[in-house]
C-alpha cells in the first residue's frame, strides 16, 4: 500500500512540473533602461514588460519612491494591451540622480497567478553610470541644463479654473448687491459646475497616495477609501448601485460595460475583494499588494474614463 501511494504522489509531482514548466513557457519577462549612462539631474525612462496568456494576473514587486540608494523614482505608470489570447503589460518608471557613481538597478521578483497556479520570474538586473558634466573653469557658471517648457496638464489647470470660476461668482453677486441697492431688477444668476466623475475619483486617489495611511499602519482605512472611491466613481460614471451592491453584484452590472475587456474585470474583481478581506476579515497585505492595488485603481479610471467630459454653466439674465 505504502509502495501504490508512493507512486501515485510521483506521478501527480511529474504532472505539476510538467504543467509548470508548459505555463512557464507562456510567460515573458523582459527589464531595460533608456541607456546604460545618465548625466546627473537628468531623466531617462526604466521599464518592466510582462507578456503573460489571457486570463492570468501579476503581482510586482517592483520599486518604490527609489530604485537604488542613488536613483529616484520621479514617476510610474501602466499599461496594458491585448494580442491574441495573449496580454502585454508595461511598467515604466521615469528616474533620475542627483549623485555620481555606479549604480546598480536590482532584479524584482515578479509573480504570474493563474487560478491556482502561481509562479514567481525575475528581472535581470542591469549597471547604470550617472556622470557629472564637465567643468569649464574659464567659463561662467550655467545651468546643468537647459529648463524645458513642458505642456499645461488638465489636472495642473483645474485648481486655478476653480479659482476663476469662484471669484466669477463672487464678482456677479457683488454686481446683485449694486444693483439691488440702487433700486434697479435684480440680476437671477444661475450657476451649475458638474466635475466629472473621473476627476473626483483621481484626485481622491492623488490625496489617498499622497497620506501615505497604510504606511503608518491604517490599511484597514488605505482599503475603505480605496474600494469606496473605485465604487463610487462606478456609481457615478456607469449608473451601477456599486456603493450599495455586494462585490458580486456590482461586479455582474459592470460587465455590460466592460466589451469583453476581461483583465479590466479582474482587476476590479481583485481590487474590491481585496478590500472586504481586508474590511471583513482581517487579510493583512504586503506593501507590493497595496502598491498594486493603487496603480490598478488609477488604470482602472484611465481606462473606463470618456473621452469627453465637460462643466456644464448655466446662466439667466
Amino acid at each position: 500500500m505504502k509502495k501504490v501511494m508512493k507512486q501515485i504522489l510521483l506521478v501527480a509531482a511529474a504532472i505539476l512540473l510538467a504543467f509548470s514548466a508548459a505555463y512557464s513557457q507562456d510567460v515573458a519577462i523582459n527589464s531595460s533602461i533608456d541607456n546604460d549612462s545618465l548625466l546627473i539631474g537628468s531623466q531617462m525612462n526604466f521599464n518592466i514588460g510582462v507578456t503573460l496568456p489571457k486570463g492570468s494576473y501579476v503581482v510586482l514587486n517592483g520599486p518604490g519612491e527609489s530604485v537604488d540608494q542613488g536613483i529616484e523614482v520621479i514617476n510610474s505608470t501602466i499599461d496594458s494591451s491585448m494580442n491574441g489570447d495573449r496580454v502585454d503589460i508595461n511598467y515604466k518608471y521615469l528616474i533620475t540622480s542627483f549623485d555620481s557613481g555606479r549604480y546598480t538597478i536590482p532584479s524584482y521578483k515578479m509573480t504570474v497567478k493563474s487560478g491556482s497556479v502561481a509562479e514567481d520570474f525575475y528581472t535581470d538586473s542591469m549597471q547604470l553610470f550617472v556622470y557629472s558634466p564637465p567643468v569649464d573653469t574659464s567659463a561662467n557658471i550655467k545651468d546643468v541644463k537647459a529648463v524645458i517648457n513642458a505642456p499645461l496638464t488638465f489636472r495642473e489647470i483645474l485648481p486655478y479654473a476653480g479659482g476663476f470660476l469662484g471669484l466669477l461668482i463672487v464678482l456677479a453677486i457683488i454686481i446683485l448687491l449694486v444693483r439691488r441697492m440702487k433700486g434697479k431688477e435684480p440680476v437671477r444668476l444661475k450657476r451649475e459646475v458638474v466635475v466629472p466623475p473621473y476627476v473626483k475619483a483621481l484626485q481622491t486617489l492623488d490625496k489617498l497616495k499622497l497620506e501615505k495611511i497604510w504606511q503608518k499602519g491604517r490599511v484597514k482605512e488605505y482599503y475603505v477609501v480605496l474600494s469606496d472611491t473605485v465604487r463610487k466613481y462606478v456609481e457615478e460614471q456607469f449608473g451601477v448601485d456599486a456603493m450599495e451592491s455586494t462585490t458580486d453584484e456590482t461586479l455582474q452590472k459592470f460587465k455590460r460595460f466592460a466589451h469583453d475587456d476581461h483583465l479590466l474585470l479582474e482587476m476590479l474583481e481583485s481590487l474590491l475583494n481585496l478590500s472586504d478581506l481586508v474590511k471583513f476579515a482581517k487579510e493583512d497585505p504586503t506593501p507590493t499588494e497595496n502598491e498594486t492595488n493603487l496603480n490598478n485603481a488609477y488604470l482602472f479610471v484611465e481606462k473606463t474614463r470618456p473621452a469627453d467630459v465637460g462643466v456644464k454653466n448655466d446662466e439667466e439674465n
